[in-house]
């Protein structure tokens, strides 16, 4: 007799749908992980220079020096007042000095007798007048307005 083939069928190894089984996930040796060596991460620091902070640190500065020139300077006026103070002083006293002096070297009474033998007469014996004088008053003078008026009067009379 003949042989027959055998016949296999496709379902005895394949499974339908959700029914399939999971392989197992076979694990792969792990690779060791290649290390860079740690460098330090250096910072940069930036400096942020306010402008306005640097224009008023500047003013302060220019402003101190000018006061201190400015009390550097009254010191010195004080200075210089009280030098022309104490050189006024020194000028009073002089004239003082030279003016009792004139006044010692002449006669009051010969000056009088001298005065009344030329016809002079005293301050007191004068006969006296008072005179009263009026100023006349100016008449103002017109301002623009009253110019631009006095012409436009006469323009349209």
């Amino acid at each position: 007799m003949a042989r027959k083939p055998e016949i296999q069928y496709i379902g005895q190894f394949y499974v339908h749908g959700s029914e399939v089984k999971k392989l197992a996930v076979k694990e792969q040796p792990k690779k060791a992980k290649t290390e860079l060596p740690l460098h330090r991460i250096e910072k940069v620091r930036k400096v942020y220079v306010d402008p306005l902070a640097i224009c008023s640190l500047v003013m302060a500065a220019v402003l101190l020096v000018t006061m201190v020139m400015g009390a550097l300077s009254l010191e010195a006026a004080w200075q210089e007042l009280d030098n022309a103070q104490q050189y006024v002083y020194e000028l009073q006293h002089k004239q003082r000095v030279l003016e009792s002096e004139y006044r010692s070297g002449y006669d009051l009474e010969e000056i009088r007798s001298a005065a009344l033998a030329m016809g002079m007469i005293p301050a007191g014996e004068a006969e006296t007048m008072n005179l009263r004088v009026t100023v006349p008053q100016q008449e103002p003078e017109m301002t623009w307005m009253d110019e631009m008026v006095w012409f436009l009067e006469g323009l349209f009379a």
